[in-house]
């Protein structure tokens, strides 16, 4: 009747075993307890959650919402579903359809628009120094141009100033600095004028600070990163002033050469003036020129290209029609000499 094992043991044990038998379904688990447990707290955090979303539907509802159609009757719903319905709800209403145009005017109109890009100002500085020495070597000249963020200069007078050097100063400075400095006249004018960094410093923010609010304005220029090492010690109030980014247009240069050389052939040759204004007015030149040409499609910087080489070889052509037309004159020129010659 009984396994061969139950004989050795105990009838107490027997009687337990037995009753473990018969109610072997009835018994739970530990495990089972805790997967009950688990459902049921899965069951309480979905009520919680329908209860929330029924609560943010009353309030969209109450604010004159669109209403959120019902995805659990119709399975293949799906966001073009959903933007359908809510078309179709506001056109019931009278109101202008949702577009993306609609929804940009309403966020941010054309004057915005207008304000934001006013509000993007380019502060152009260039400096003229000593030397590149910036522990050793000073400003001695800086001039200043602000344009809006399309390049149209806000002031055409500018602001540009001499800073006063002593002329033994100026005698240590190199080669370069000496010959090129000599030749544009600001040596002299470094020597003889009586403006200092501070007072330069303390008239320049204020120019600044006419057009530009604080913080806003873009530091830029011909590697400009020296100019505002430079301006870190010496001008540390219009550092503060501006914004920390930079635009630095010879970084611009050196991107394009690397990226497209072929369209890089077309660039306007630079005047090697060397003067703090005539160097910033290059340099806005120069971004309007990649403006318009480098940072373009494909295409366009294309026709940029062919454009430039027939222009180069009309110049050609007529250099040729030129020197042909000049050794035609000196042969007629010769023909003219020998038969006066022969007449005599």
């Amino acid at each position: 009747m009984f396994p061969r094992f139950t004989r050795r043991i105990a009838p107490f044990q027997l009687t337990r075993l037995l009753f473990r038998q018969a109610h072997k379904q009835t018994v739970k688990k530990p495990t089972d307890n805790i997967s009950a447990l688990l459902h049921k707290k899965q069951l309480q955090e979905k009520v919680k959650q329908y209860k929330m979303s029924e609560n943010i539907e009353k309030r969209k509802l109450s604010a004159g919402l669109p209403e959120k159609p019902d995805f659990k009757k119709t399975k293949t719903a799906s966001n073009a579903d959903f933007l359908e319905a809510v078309l179709k709800k506001d056109a019931q209403k009278g109101a202008a359809p949702v577009s993306t145009t609609n929804i940009l005017q309403a966020v941010l109109s054309d004057a915005d628009a207008q304000k934001e890009k006013d509000n993007k100002p380019i502060v152009w500085i260039d400096c003229e120094m000593t030397g590149l020495d910036v522990f050793n070597d000073h400003i001695i000249e800086i001039a200043c141009i602000i344009t809006d963020s399309q390049l149209n200069v806000l002031d055409e007078v500018c602001y540009e100033s001499v800073i006063h050097c002593p002329k033994q100063t100026m005698d240590k400075m190199g080669e370069w600095c000496i010959e090129h400095h000599g030749q544009s006249g600001l040596t002299e004018k470094v020597i003889n004028t009586t403006k200092t960094l501070t007072q330069v410093e303390d008239e320049l923010l204020a120019y600044i600070s006419k057009y530009v609010a604080k913080g806003r304005g873009l530091l830029a220029g011909n590697s400009v990163h020296m100019d505002r090492v430079f301006m870190i010690r010496e001008f540390p109030k219009i550092i503060e002033y501006l914004h920390y980014r930079i635009i630095d247009v010879s970084s611009i240069m050196e991107v394009g050469w690397r990226h497209n050389p072929r369209l890089m052939m077309c660039f306007p040759k630079k005047h090697q003036a060397h003067t703090a204004k005539a160097d910033i007015l290059e340099s806005i030149d120069q971004l309007r020129w990649y403006w318009n040409n480098y940072l373009k499609s494909y295409d366009e910087s294309t026709a940029v290209i062919q454009k430039y080489k027939e222009d180069k070889k009309k110049a050609k052509l007529t250099q040729e029609v030129k020197a042909v037309s000049e050794k035609l004159d000196e042969t007629e020129e010769r023909k003219d000499e020998g038969e006066r010659v022969e007449e005599k």
